[in-house]
């Protein structure tokens, strides 16, 4: 297949770039940066093994793209492209200081989507895959219930509202013409490359400090960044992924508690968990700005249903959990 992909210098562009290529695709890699194949190589060598070798196939290209909205022009980038692999976009901000955030999101996750998609019906493309987000959804599940991918939607904030406006364009837009659109939610990507949250909580737990997670019973769920390069592969001229949504996650999900003990263990670090009383944490909430926020967040729950990716896709996440956590710190170790 002849691949367009946007966002494709991104955390999860570039594992999946790779693995496109690896499987034999020509891959058009769309960013917003001029540089050079050699430069490129250099940004992929930390989280992609053999990237000298994989990139210097005579079928990957790397592509300016100026910033995606209403105006961009794709008419040279589509020519004889089949399929057109959407992960960029304006991604959720924790610090938000826009006055408008919300249309700076619609700007990009919608118009831009829209945009493109046009193009795209004018250059004959046969398939969209679009990277949406598990919180059109919402932010977070409660104890023993799922998210499944034809739940009603509560998007909890300007992004999530923002993708959610992004999937209805592409259903509306694709309706009797000869595109097949496939939507996927994925839940957190972890992986080599990851940061926010997830990088944080990798330095705590290497530092050996007291974490306030003992005996957290919650459960989220969690995608790995190759596999869900692997899950967007898969659903390439699948019939079965044609003009559907689906939530995208590994098969396992896992307590905060569980988390932080795989990593320590595959640090081999110490680590320390222990319980916070209630009047600990609310004195904790008062000195320490964003506490509540954060602890929330590690410890809720937000867990998903991936029955319909293993009965209507035939897909399983192809690297356990403990793989998983063993690569990502791999590549955490290395960092200076």
């Amino acid at each position: 297949m002849n691949i367009l992909v946007t966002g494709a210098n991104g955390f999860i562009g570039k594992q999946l770039c790779a693995q496109l290529l690896e499987q034999g695709h020509q891959v058009n890699a769309c960013i917003r940066k001029e540089i050079s194949t050699k430069e490129w190589v250099s940004l992929c060598n930390e989280t992609i093994q053999n990237a000298e070798v994989i990139f210097s196939s005579l079928k990957f290209k790397l592509c300016k793209i100026n910033n995606i909205d209403a105006n961009t022009d794709w008419s040279s980038y589509l020519t004889n492209v089949d399929v057109i692999i959407h992960l960029a976009g304006r991604v959720h901000v924790m610090k938000e200081t826009a006055k408008n955030p919300l249309e700076l999101f619609r700007k990009t996750n919608v118009h831009g989507t829209i945009n493109l998609l046009q193009a795209a019906k004018q250059n004959q493309v046969s398939q969209f895959i679009y990277l949406s987000s598990i919180k059109v959804n919402g932010e977070e599940t409660q104890p023993g219930k799922q998210f499944h991918s034809n739940d009603s939607v509560f998007p909890s904030d300007d992004y999530g509202q923002s993708k959610w406006e992004a999937e209805q364009a592409i259903k509306e837009i694709t309706k009797n013409t000869n595109i097949n659109y496939t939507i996927l939610r994925p839940v957190l990507v972890y992986g080599p490359g990851v940061k926010a949250n997830f990088f944080n909580l990798l330095r705590l737990i290497k530092l050996s400090l007291p974490l306030p997670f003992k005996n957290i019973n919650n459960s989220r769920s969690m995608i790995y960044v190759d596999n869900l390069a692997n899950l967007i592969i898969h659903t390439i001229k699948n019939k079965h992924a044609a003009n559907e949504t689906f939530i995208a996650a590994d098969d396992e999900a896992i307590s905060t508690t569980k988390l932080i003990t795989l990593i320590a263990n595959s640090m081999q670090t110490c680590i320390r968990l222990f319980y916070i009383p209630p009047q600990l944490f609310r004195i904790l909430c008062l000195i320490l700005p964003g506490f509540k926020k954060i602890y929330h967040r590690l410890t809720s729950n937000l867990e998903v249903d991936t029955t319909t990716l293993k009965n209507k896709l035939g897909w399983t996440s192809p690297l356990p959990i403990d793989v998983c956590i063993d690569k990502t710190l791999n590549w955490y170790n290395k960092l200076k």
